[in-house]
């Protein structure tokens, strides 16, 4: 869980703040999934040799770009990889940029183009009273076998929250290579329909239960705006209860924005509320209640 840390304007939204922060900093270390009705869960394949489809922007995020700034990029525009690289744009395509390295003069090129990876997929079905679904979660980082993941993964399925059948098709877990990020949900279109995809990342070292199934619940409240209402930005409800409220939930929520989504900080609100709702039983201790 991200700690909190608050930008204090006035008194009384000082106090408020200080308030969350000390909640925040008492609560105790609680079992996942011990009182929210969870999903039964059967793995039904095990370690299928496939290909991943990724699109344009998770491939060049691979790399370590943005991929905002790629496709906006002109010749003489500066590039800054992930890795604190400053690079010159100095010609070519959106799609294929050429840059050079301001310090060591080094030439190279960026691929803004969609391609796949090597992965083992697995097959589970869940189940919730009568209702089943079965889901593909897609393990890119030890596809050559030289780790059985299948009880990590059997964890972070049957951590899965009853109620979110239908939010989701599917789940990737791709090495976090360069990228600062936890996860993603996004629900892409295609001829069938729209595959719901949350992609879980890890890094090379293992498979951090606790921690990736914080970030499950974070993509999953991503993904519960989006079935509901058809967008992952919650709307002005939430946005009207957040003023109301006076707190920041995380630090980051309370400084992420996607100004092109029309966002002014409930998109990561509803994410990181929805998270600790889940990974902390529902709120039933008194610290997470009152918060």
């Amino acid at each position: 869980m991200r700690e909190p840390r608050f930008e204090k304007h006035t008194e009384q939204e000082s106090r408020r703040a200080q308030y969350a922060e000390a909640i925040f900093e008492s609560l105790p270390k609680v079992e996942i999934g011990k009182e929210i009705p969870l999903a039964s869960v059967t793995r039904l394949t095990t370690g299928k040799d496939t290909e991943l489809k990724l699109s344009a922007q998770e491939s060049v995020e691979r790399q370590g770009w943005n991929a905002d700034a790629v496709t906006h990029a002109r010749k003489g525009d500066t590039l800054i990889n992930l890795s604190g690289q400053v690079f010159e744009v100095t010609g070519g395509s959106k799609n294929r940029l050429q840059i050079r390295e301001a310090e060591s003069g080094y030439e190279g090129t960026v691929v803004y183009e969609s391609g796949t990876i090597k992965g083992q997929e697995y097959v589970y079905q869940l189940r919730s009273g009568e209702h089943t679904k079965k889901i593909k979660v897609y393990d890119t980082v030890y596809k050559d076998r030289s780790l059985d993941t299948s009880e990590f993964l059997d964890s972070i399925m049957a951590s899965v929250p009853s109620q979110c059948l239908d939010v989701f098709d599917e789940i990737r877990i791709l090495r976090m290579e360069t990228t600062t990020k936890g996860g993603k949900f996004k629900a892409e279109p295609s001829l069938t329909g729209n595959t719901r995809s949350i992609t879980l990342y890890v890094d090379a070292e293992g498979y951090p239960t606790e921690e990736t199934t914080r970030t499950l619940y974070h993509e999953l409240g991503h993904a519960i705006a989006k079935h509901l209402k058809g967008d992952v930005n919650p709307g002005a409800r939430w946005k009207k209860a957040m003023d109301a409220d006076g707190n920041s939930v995380s630090e980051y929520s309370a400084k992420t924005r996607y100004p092109n989504k029309g966002d002014h900080g409930e998109i990561e609100d509803l994410a990181d509320t929805v998270m600790l709702y889940l990974a902390t039983d529902g709120a039933k201790t008194p610290a997470t209640k009152a918060l």
